[in-house]
């Protein structure tokens, strides 16, 4: 199957192995989750008749809980191909620049733009306004400590700070700290299997290690606020508090992380010991169990809901990168998720996440809309999708790839990964 120039010229090569086949196309669906989360939250009313797509698209913000297990697969892939395979480590040097590059270039144009251009960034924190009765603080950052704290990616570990700027943008906090993390895992790993632990033991000592932090640290947020009044564990967890900044930390966020690490152990041992290929029912049963878990965690999990979606989500990235066919090629999950449209939005996922919520904000001061109606909300959706892409293919193109061609390679082998996918290839829709 011939690819053209253009197709392989879509997507900026990456850093380490190959490209995964379905990867992108779940980033899409993430990133559209979280638009609808935040649309129908910013320009509704959560009443009348949008009220059942109030309560549907709130299980919508677990599209964050999947680019937080999508991060520990990515990531921890190839220092466990490294433990487990016995390859050569990435360098760290490499990786720490490669992952500044992916994010923060992208992060300061659009916050630029957001804040000068559209004047549409939160100026303080939105909760705190509210409860003291007034309007949310959209508008341009002038403060000079938000502005510095915003611009840096510091917002979210400071009170005074957390939920300035792009709001979503907190989540890139924990991220980062996560990115600094990841080679002290690995050093433990390596340091276990130098005091004769066997590899694979090794590798999933990390994701205990992890999971235990964040089941802990949601243990500890939630004891916190017991006995508080809705209202008031509301402002604990989203006001300006100390708290806040804890539940939003890589601490908190720990077990997601180590869920994507445990399905990148996982595959790397499948793949040393020889498993080339899946029974289709075992792959297609475990991607609705894991869709129907997600459903039912996010609706009726409670203060669990986010660790039940993330143990689903993590089952679904391993139902897509499991391989079909002796032949390591993708299965048939996969090729779905390779459909075009939903490729495109899986790249340019990242600006489509930090542009839609200023988007949002200045539809709702310069864009009539109904905030009533699921005809008004379905309006509301449409536009800030259609905006935010456009914008985000503008940032993608000129700021994001530019940025990420400038990344080095980190491995010195290159390994077929299972359900692998040259890089362009699947560019086409699924047949």
């Amino acid at each position: 199957m011939s690819r053209t120039p253009r197709e392989l010229d879509l997507a900026a090569q990456p850093s380490w192995g190959r490209r995964l086949a379905g990867i992108e196309g779940i980033r899409g669906i993430a990133a559209l989750l979280v638009v609808a989360h935040h649309t129908t939250r910013y320009l509704t009313d959560g009443r009348s008749a949008v009220g059942g797509v109030f309560s549907l698209t709130e299980m919508a913000q677990h599209g964050l809980t999947v680019f937080f297990v999508l991060s520990g697969f990515l990531l921890y892939r190839p220092f466990v191909y490294s433990l487990i395979a016995g390859r050569p480590a990435p360098t760290i040097g490499g990786y720490l620049r490669n992952r500044m590059l992916r994010i923060l270039p992208a992060y300061i144009v659009i916050f630029l733009l957001a804040n000068f251009v559209l004047q549409t960034l939160l100026t303080e924190n939105a909760l705190t306004a509210t409860l003291n009765g007034n309007p949310p603080p959209v508008g341009m950052i002038t403060d000079p400590w938000t502005f510095v704290a915003n611009l840096s990616l510091l917002q979210s570990f400071f009170p005074g700070t957390i939920m300035t700027g792009i709001g979503p943008a907190w989540s890139l906090g924990a991220e980062l700290l996560f990115y600094l993390l990841l080679p002290a895992l690995f050093a433990l790993g390596s340091f276990l299997v130098a005091k004769g632990w066997k590899p694979v033991q090794a590798a999933l000592a990390p994701v205990w290690l992890m999971v235990i932090v964040g089941v802990a640290t949601s243990v500890i947020v939630l004891v916190l606020v017991a006995g508080q009044s809705p209202a008031g564990q509301l402002e604990a967890l989203w006001g300006s508090t100390w708290l806040a900044v804890l539940d939003r930390s890589v601490l908190a966020q720990a077990e997601l992380f180590g869920f994507g690490m445990g399905v990148a152990a996982l595959v790397v041992w499948l793949e040393q010991r020889g498993v080339v290929r899946t029974r289709s029912w075992m792959r297609y049963g475990g991607l609705a169990l894991g869709l129907v878990f997600a459903f039912v965690g996010a609706r009726y999990g409670g203060p669990i809901a986010t660790t039940l979606v993330g143990v689903s989500a993590a089952a679904v990235v391993l139902v897509v990168v499991l391989p079909g066919r002796a032949d390591h090629s993708a299965n048939g999950a996969a090729r779905v998720l390779e459909w075009l449209p939903l490729r495109y939005l899986g790249l340019i996922s990242y600006s489509v996440y930090l542009w839609h919520e200023p988007v949002a904000w200045w539809v709702r001061v310069h864009v009539p809309h109904d905030g009533t109606s699921v005809s008004g909300w379905a309006l509301s959706l449409a536009t800030v999708t259609a905006i935010s892409v456009a914008l985000a293919s503008f940032t993608y193109f000129f700021v994001e790839r530019p940025a990420m061609r400038r990344k080095s390679r980190t491995d010195r082998t290159t390994p077929r990964p299972v359900g692998h996918l040259d890089a362009g290839e699947g560019l086409r829709p699924a047949r």
